[in-house]
This record gives C-alpha cells, sequence and structure tokens, in this order.
C-alpha cells in the first residue's frame, strides 16, 4: 500500500489511479525531484538581468523624451551676415531668413540659447512668439500656395463627376468652405508689395470667380438630386449671365407648390449664400413665378 500525493489517502502500490480524487498517479517507484541552489540561482541571476535591463531601457527612454520635450524649435529673423555674435569657439553653419533650428530652450547664457547641433544663438535674432505677424504669413504662404492647387483640381474633379452623378451633400458643403477660405486667402495678401504675395493674391481672385459660378451650377443639380430622390422630377439649373439665376421647371409646379419651395424649402436664404440674385418658377407651359431675391414674386 501507499499514499495518494493529492488526497494522503491509501491506494494499492501498484495503482496507476485514485479512487479516491480521481487522479492520475505517478509510477510507484518515481521519487519527487528537487531543485538544488546551482539550478535555481542562474535563473534568478537572470532575472535580475532582465530587471535591471527593463529598469535602463525605461530610464533610458524617459531621458530623452524628456529631452526631446526641452528641444523646440525657431525660425531665424536675418541672415547669417546679421546673426555674427557667436561666443568664441563656438561656429553654427550659415543661415537665412526664416531657416528653422532647433535649440534648448532651457539652455540659456548672456543672452544666447544653445543649438541642439552645436554652438549658439543670440536671442535677438529668432522669432520667439510663433503668433508673430511677419513670421506667420511666410509660414502660411507655401500652405495658401498648396490650398489653392488643391481647389483648382477639386472644381476640375468635381465638374467630370457632375456629368454623370448628382454631387452630395459632402461635397456641397466643401465647396462651400471653399468660398469662405478663398476669400480669407485674399484678405491676407490683398495689400502686399511683395511679387510672390501680389501674385498669390491675383491667384486667389481668379479662383474666387471660378469657385462663386461653380457652387451655384453644383447647388442647383444638388437640388435636382434631393428632389429625384423624392421622385419629383424637377428639372434645376444655374442660368443666365455669370449663373446668377436659380432656374426650377417642373410641369405640376403651382402657387402652393412655390409657397411651400420658398418657406418651407428655405429656398430663398439658400438660393442668396451661393450667389443667385433670381430664382424662376415654371411649369414649363405657361405659367412663371419669378421672384427677385428680397423682393416679391411676380407671376406672368
Amino acid at each position: 500500500m501507499r499514499k495518494c500525493p493529492f488526497c494522503a489517502e491509501e491506494v494499492q502500490a501498484e495503482a496507476v489511479f485514485c479512487k479516491h480524487c480521481h487522479k492520475d498517479l505517478p509510477p510507484a517507484d518515481a521519487k519527487p525531484s528537487k531543485k538544488t541552489g546551482g539550478e535555481i540561482l542562474p535563473k534568478l541571476f537572470l532575472a535580475v538581468l532582465i530587471c535591471i535591463g527593463i529598469g535602463y531601457g525605461i530610464n533610458f527612454i524617459h531621458s530623452k523624451t524628456k529631452e526631446a520635450n526641452l528641444v523646440q524649435t525657431y525660425y531665424v529673423k536675418a541672415t547669417m551676415s546679421d546673426v555674427c555674435e557667436i561666443p568664441a569657439g563656438k561656429s553654427i553653419k550659415p543661415l537665412n531668413q526664416f531657416d528653422s533650428i532647433e535649440l534648448y530652450s532651457h539652455q540659456e547664457k548672456n543672452g544666447y540659447l544653445k543649438l541642439k547641433s552645436n554652438g549658439w544663438i543670440k536671442k535677438a535674432d529668432l522669432y520667439l512668439d510663433p503668433n508673430d505677424p511677419e513670421l506667420k504669413k511666410h509660414l502660411q504662404l507655401p500652405q495658401d500656395k498648396k490650398y489653392l492647387a488643391e481647389v483648382e483640381a477639386r472644381i476640375k474633379e468635381y465638374r467630370e463627376k457632375q456629368k454623370k452623378f448628382y454631387p452630395t451633400e459632402a461635397g456641397v458643403k466643401i465647396i462651400t468652405e471653399d468660398i469662405a477660405r478663398l476669400v480669407l486667402v485674399q484678405s491676407s495678401y490683398e495689400k502686399s508689395d511683395s511679387p510672390t504675395e501680389k501674385n498669390l493674391y491675383s491667384q486667389a481672385q481668379k479662383l474666387s470667380g471660378h469657385i462663386d459660378l461653380f457652387a451655384r451650377e453644383m447647388y442647383a443639380k444638388f437640388m435636382e438630386g434631393q428632389m429625384m430622390e423624392k421622385s419629383v422630377g424637377m428639372k434645376i439649373e444655374a442660368a443666365g449671365d455669370g449663373k446668377k439665376i436659380l432656374a426650377i421647371k417642373y410641369v405640376l409646379m403651382s402657387d402652393v407648390m412655390v409657397y411651400q419651395l420658398r418657406n418651407n424649402g428655405g429656398i430663398d436664404n439658400q438660393a442668396k449664400v451661393y450667389g443667385f440674385e433670381k430664382i424662376i418658377f415654371t411649369d414649363g407651359y405657361k405659367h412663371k413665378w419669378t421672384v427677385k431675391l428680397n423682393e416679391k414674386e411676380s407671376r406672368k
């Protein structure tokens, strides 16, 4: 007889299964293994090394993150010929106005800031305020150039799509936002004497004329698509000189429908937003309702 190593109940010496706790039994001649100190110490030593390594890695990452937070980007106010008061024994590569450099903002000495690369530079020769009007305009200029190119491409893309599909609400919203932003771009460079900025102003002004006209065409087709989704076969288009007339044709057009479109649909206010000057409702035959925006309609 022998005792079960799990429940301590007596079982037969040759038993391979305990009838009391229902667990498999080890062979009768098996001896419990004992780990010696020689086996445990190497593993313990390895665990300690791993912990030290993890701790060192965390400290290294923390120190690098802290260092990165102390580094800031500034922009040079003048050319290198003006930035010449460098402390003895230190030098920096030639710099031009608006060049960006990385500095340790916390390391300052006698009115100088330490460069991340090497050397020192005078604080007075830097744009320290990121909202400085001159700096802001300079940094904004390449972004505005890129934006104007994007708008021009977007108009072309949407115009091609409009030949096959009705405009989406998202597309109309984007074009509407473009109209507003182009006004801001124009105002930024309107009074500038810089040839580059004057050219940018001219581009924005020209593009504004194109997008205003296209937005009216797009809005008209978008409305037509919305009506089609409601199974109302209206023909809606931007017409006339400058596409400033919103022409709406529907065979069942009536006084009631005109009233509903103007008052419940809010078409007057929407048309004003896109620069329409007049709305013409017609049944395609003898009835026509002309609305000069801000004036009362007349029926012929």
